[in-house]
Parts: C-alpha cells; structure tokens; sequence
C-alpha cells in the first residue's frame, strides 16, 4: 500500500511541476502595459511559490 501511496504522490507532484513549467513558459511573453498587469503578474508568481513550497514540503512530511 505504501508503494501505491508513493506512485500517488509523485504523479502528483510532477503534474503541478509542469503545470508550473507551463506557466513560466506563458510569462516569458506577457508585456505589462499597465498596474493591474503587474499584479496578475506578481500574484502568479506567488502562487507559483507557495505550490513550488508546498510540494517541498510534503516531500519532508513524508519522511517523518
């Protein structure tokens, strides 16, 4: 059962790598024109953060 778990928890973690992967990619071409395009921006790039973070975390939850 263990093994199962471990299968589960790494497809997840590389469908949120690439899902950040894809995001990064969009970015590369995403002119800032005004205020509002800068904060989209930003919080993208937190969001990504925080899941980027939460998957280390897990990986060290797990360990325990």
């Amino acid at each position: 059962m263990n093994s199962l778990q471990s299968l589960k928890n790494n497809l997840s973690n590389v469908i949120v790598v690439g899902l950040i992967d894809a995001v990064f990619k969009k970015t590369i071409g995403f002119e800032v024109n005004n205020a509002t395009d800068l904060v989209a921006l930003c919080g993208s790039v937190a969001m990504l953060a925080l899941s980027a973070w939460l998957i280390v975390r897990s990986h060290g939850a797990g360990n325990d």
